[in-house]
């Protein structure tokens, strides 16, 4: 919430070019420039930019995924019901968790900057630099720099984009893991059927969520 704002309040700053009286005012020029430098810091900044920290959480969840994964088939002297409980409230945080942050990044996804507009800008100074005949190595550099933040801000929507692509794959990974977890889950309350073994204590006052729930005979 207080990075969109912050998108938000910086987005207002951004204009397109000005026209008509003001195009020969070169110090617009400059003002937006360094409107350009605090969107980017914004945006890409080490460690709290919005992409970097995305980036950062869709590693977290990748991780979590990978131990979900190993924990289900390591050995462990747990009871397998308890486990199992264990498992599916893990499961349960991380679709949570794979949700939030999808969300976040829809919410972000339309506030990042246009590529094109700081080669608007470069335009716009070569042709206001011709009334007040501004040098042309002064000219040159500031389309160099307005190049190079273009380039920047694609680089940023590309790896922004890449990060949410990851995450929905994310979302598609912990649907799979909970197709098998419902294949675990039948087949202990089988053996729990088979063997009589007793609701575990994890579930105790949690009866909808308590994979022993549909057993006969248990308290």
């Amino acid at each position: 919430l207080e990075a969109c704002q912050q998108l938000d309040k910086q987005l207002l700053l951004l204009q397109e070019p000005p026209s008509g009286e003001m195009a020969e005012d070169l110090q617009v020029g400059l003002a937006h420039a360094d409107e350009e430098l605090r969107i980017t810091d914004l945006l890409a900044s080490f460690p709290s930019g919005v992409t970097v920290v995305l980036l950062r959480y869709a590693r977290q969840l990748s991780w979590l995924l990978g131990w979900l994964h190993l924990a289900r088939g390591q050995p462990s002297s747990v009871s397998p019901d308890v486990r199992l409980c264990l498992f599916r409230l893990e499961l349960t945080e991380f679709r949570r968790s794979v949700g939030l942050l999808l969300k976040v990044a829809s919410d972000l996804r339309w506030r990042l900057p246009s590529a094109t507009l700081p080669i608007q800008w470069a335009r716009w100074l070569e042709s206001a630099a011709e009334s007040v005949r501004l040098p042309k190595g002064h000219q040159a550099r500031y389309r160099q720099m307005r190049e190079q933040t273009a380039m920047f801000w694609d680089n940023i929507q590309r790896a922004f984009c890449c990060t949410v692509e990851h995450v929905e794959g994310l979302a598609d990974s912990v649907e799979q893991l909970h197709a098998a977890y419902a294949i675990s889950l039948a087949e202990s309350e089988a053996e729990i059927e088979t063997c009589g073994v007793e609701k575990c204590a994890v579930c105790l006052g949690q009866e909808d969520d308590c994979p022993t729930r549909t057993t006969p005979g248990l308290a």
